[in-house]
């Protein structure tokens, strides 16, 4: 019962480290690098420089990454003859300073990429270099709605946007180079001179902002709304919706680990039970071994030492199982952990469940240790 509780315990609190220890690399492969997306209401031809010129935000913000986004697009996929639909299309700025540019700056991974290119880097050069290419962006985060699954192209597969330009529908064929995992970004990756040549838009109202160090997120993000009411400007804060999704697994692991306390408990109680069945069994061994010369402490040192070794042995058995289950999970392939011990909260289980074991087995021992010789010796059952 304590191997198997305990084993448990120690997995999820092993588990519950490796992903605090992970936060920091989640939020920045997952956020891309960036700190606060904002959505205007209306499109923003230069939302970057409004936010560099404003007083309110000085030094606390070091970049802004503005989009130009189209409408939704239907996209068909003439290699495979799949049809999307629909699409948005958005172009980054391919001239843009280095520390503003979203094609050497973001961090977000490719589950897949064109051969052709080794690294992700120069996969979005490529992007950046031919506005034919572009790079397919599948977010996992849904903040209106229950997530959804989108079905994507192939890379090296050959699209066929279409939109209309006054009117008048106008076609643009790209390649896909790259699939990225953009969390909070859907849509097709390309640049502003693909959406201004084809589709003839300049404008847009999505954009990524990084703030200074030192900055708290969350309230520049509420200076944004405030300093742009006008343009009701919208702010989702990545570090914090990624804390909250983490936080909310780690809720149903504590809950999972308090039904294992009380499974803990009934464990201990087991024991106590056994141990009080053990004296009875053996009240004739205990009267011999008090007629031979045994006193009393030698007879509660006894059982101790035998309620001791039962105890531990079941929680050393749990605690390097679950251990063991942590490390696994590190281990094993994309899971995005480091393998972390988490000492401070084994050492309080193991201290408690080994506590609350003595504590419901010491009875029994004192009793045994308060046998007559001749009482034990006469007893029958």
């Amino acid at each position: 019962m304590f191997s198997l509780v305990l084993f448990t315990v120690a997995a999820i609190a092993s588990l519950t480290a490796e992903q605090n220890a992970a936060l920091n690399s989640i939020v920045k492969t997952d956020s891309g690098g960036y700190d606060i997306i904002t959505e205007a209401g209306v499109p923003v031809p230069n939302f970057a420089s409004m936010v560099r010129n404003n007083t309110a935000l000085q030094n606390k913000v070091t970049a802004v990454i503005g989009f130009n986004n189209t409408v939704l697009l239907s996209a068909n996929d003439t290699t495979t003859g799949q049809s999307f639909q629909p699409v948005l299309l958005i172009g980054a700025d391919p001239d843009a300073p280095a520390a503003s540019n979203f094609f050497l700056t973001n961090t977000f991974q490719m589950s897949s990429m064109s051969p052709q290119y080794k690294t992700v880097n120069e996969t979005w050069k490529a992007v950046m270099n031919d506005p034919s290419k572009v790079v397919w962006s599948f977010g996992q985060v849904n903040n209106r709605g229950p997530p959804t699954s989108i079905s994507t192209p192939n890379v090296g597969d050959t699209l066929v946007l279409t939109g209309l330009v006054s009117g008048t529908p106008v076609q643009k064929s790209v390649t896909v180079v790259g699939l990225v995992n953009g969390v909070f970004l859907n849509g097709i990756v390309g640049t502003k001179t693909l959406l201004m040549n084809t589709f003839k838009v300049g404008t847009g109202s999505l954009s990524f902002v990084k703030v200074a160090n030192g900055a708290d997120p969350t309230d520049v993000a509420r200076l944004l709304r405030k300093e742009f009411v006008n343009l009701n400007v919208y702010t989702i804060v990545i570090p914090v919706v990624l804390s909250g999704f983490l936080q909310i697994g780690q809720s149903f692991e504590g809950l999972l680990e308090g039904f294992l306390g009380l499974g803990l408990v009934v464990g201990i109680a087991g024991l106590g039970i056994i141990s009080i069945r053990s004296v009875t069994e053996r009240r004739q061994e205990i009267g011999i071994l008090r007629a031979l010369g045994f006193r009393r402490r030698m007879i509660l040192a006894v059982f101790v030492l035998e309620n001791s070794y039962i105890s531990l042995l079941g929680i050393l058995i749990g605690i390097l199982l679950g251990i063991d289950v942590g490390y696994a999970f590190a281990v094993s392939p994309n899971s995005g952990l480091n393998f972390v011990v988490p000492w401070q909260q084994i050492l309080e289980i193991v201290g408690l469940a080994y506590a609350l074991s003595m504590l419901a087995t010491i009875g029994s021992a004192r009793r045994a240790a308060r046998i007559p010789p001749a009482e034990a010796i006469r007893y029958t059952e």
